[in-house]
């Protein structure tokens, strides 16, 4: 009789990895905006201002960057 297959659960500290990497691939400007986003907490028009574009670019280059990251983080996110 087969053994039932046992999944590993991932640690916080490999999920933070992975996270982190997933970042790190990102586009130039979709990684900036991220970290100024969620981890410095700033508004889309300091964003803008600090990048030279419009606060609707930040927007957009936001969605695609955690679309992104729910693409290569999926199997993280299970």
């Amino acid at each position: 009789m087969p053994r039932p297959r046992q999944t590993k659960v991932p640690t916080q500290g490999e999920r933070a990895t992975a996270v982190r990497a997933t970042i790190a691939e990102l586009l130039e400007d979709q990684r900036t905006i991220v970290l100024l986003s969620e981890f410095e907490d700033r508004s889309h028009a300091d964003i803008a201002a600090v990048l030279t574009c419009t606060p609707k670019a930040v927007e957009t280059r936001l969605y695609r960057a955690r679309q992104t990251l729910r693409e290569k983080l999926s199997r993280w996110l299970k």
